[in-house]
Parts: C-alpha cells; sequence; structure tokens
C-alpha cells in the first residue's frame, strides 16, 4: 500500500499499479487464511509433529507458499483425529498443498515456453506431472531420478478422483470411514514423496 501511495505522487504506468494490486491482494488473501485459520483452530491442535519430515514439509511450505503449509498442516492434522465423519476435505487439502507448490515453482508460462513442449491430450495448461518434470529437470536431475515424483503425482491425482467417487457410491459413509481414512494416508505417502524432492527434504 506504501508502493501505491508513492506511485501517485509522480507519473506512472498502468501495468505497474496492476501488478502492486495483483500482489497486494495475494497478500491479503494470505493474511485473510492465516486470520481464519488462528482464530477457528482449537487450542489442542499441535503447532508441530513428532515426525520430523512433516515438520521439515510444514515448515518449508509455509515459507514459500503459506497457504499451502495450512493444507497440508491441516490434513496432518486431520489424520491424527480419531471423531471426524470425512476425509475427503483432507485429501482435496493435500492436492491443493501439492497444486499451490507446483504453481510456486513452476508457473505455466514458464512450462509452456520450453523448446518442444507440447500439451498432454485434451489439457490446455501443463499437468501436475509436467511442472514436476519442469522442476527437476531445470536443478539438473536425469530422467530416471524424476521418474518416482512424477508417477507419485499420477497416483496422487488418480487417487483422489477415485476417493471421491468411491465415497460417492458407498452406501454406508461410516462403514466405511476406516477405508477412507487408510486410502487418504495412501495419498499423503506419495504427496510426501513429491513434497520431499521439491522442497529438497532429506
Amino acid at each position: 500500500m506504501q508502493r501505491l501511495l508513492e506511485l501517485t505522487q509522480r507519473d506512472a504506468v498502468r501495468s505497474t499499479y496492476l501488478e502492486i494490486i495483483k500482489a497486494t491482494e495475494k497478500e491479503l488473501n494470505t493474511i485473510e487464511v492465516l486470520a481464519i485459520t488462528k482464530s477457528s483452530q482449537p487450542s489442542g491442535y499441535p503447532d508441530t509433529f513428532d515426525d520430523k519430515k512433516e515438520t521439515q514439509i510444514i515448515e518449508t511450505l509455509s515459507k514459500m507458499v503459506p497457504s499451502a503449509g495450512l493444507s497440508y498442516k491441516q490434513a496432518c492434522i486431520d489424520l491424527r483425529t480419531n471423531d471426524r465423519i470425512s476425509y475427503r476435505g483432507s485429501a482435496t487439502e493435500l492436492r491443493e498443498a501439492l497444486r499451490e507448490i507446483l504453481s510456486h515453482l513452476a508457473p505455466d508460462k514458464d512450462v509452456l515456453d520450453q523448446p518442444n513442449f507440447k500439451l498432454e491430450k485434451d489439457q490446455k495448461k501443463p499437468t501436475m506431472k509436467q511442472k514436476v518434470h519442469f522442476i527437476l529437470k531445470s536443478r539438473g536431475k536425469s530422467k530416471s531420478l524424476a521418474e518416482t515424483p512424477e508417477k507419485a503425482v499420477s497416483v496422487i491425482e488418480d487417487s483422489v478422483g477415485e476417493l471421491a467417487r468411491s465415497v460417492y457410491n458407498r452406501s454406508s459413509l461410516s462403514t466405511h470411514l476406516g477405508t477412507t481414512q487408510t486410502e487418504v494416508n495412501r495419498i499423503k505417502d506419495y504427496v510426501d514423496v513429491v513434497l520431499c524432492d521439491l522442497l529438497e527434504i532429506s
């Protein structure tokens, strides 16, 4: 906002105003998410976890893309809670955390600008798998080393979709709640594999 005020004191092009307003909106959205989460989260929810890898992922995501860190943390909390009646949201939180960090590390334009890049069939923008490939390739990772996270992303996309459909088709959700939690834990395992590669967490 200070920057906008400074611009009003001199001649400035329209694109500069729009760029700052866009950045401001992004920051305000992040602040709003943090405020809502903080006010609605019960005091018993942990800020950190015993699992060192999860703590590293949360801390790294929170620094890079705060909303992605919140999504991942929420999913971790959900999977530790025994009184949930649905885990569909937890699966979505995991996918959103991954999607947001991929968008941050591999913007659509950068991926599309690669020499000889081709969109996958029936897609209008790069897929998560293509973004993972772009990131690891730009870091000099060999094709063989990139295969594991790329395959994991494909499994995540398929699993989240299958989970939504299977829950919808089940006649009694409560009967299959344990199965659903197991499925989401499986999705999280794959998300962890990809995030550890992307965030370079060992």
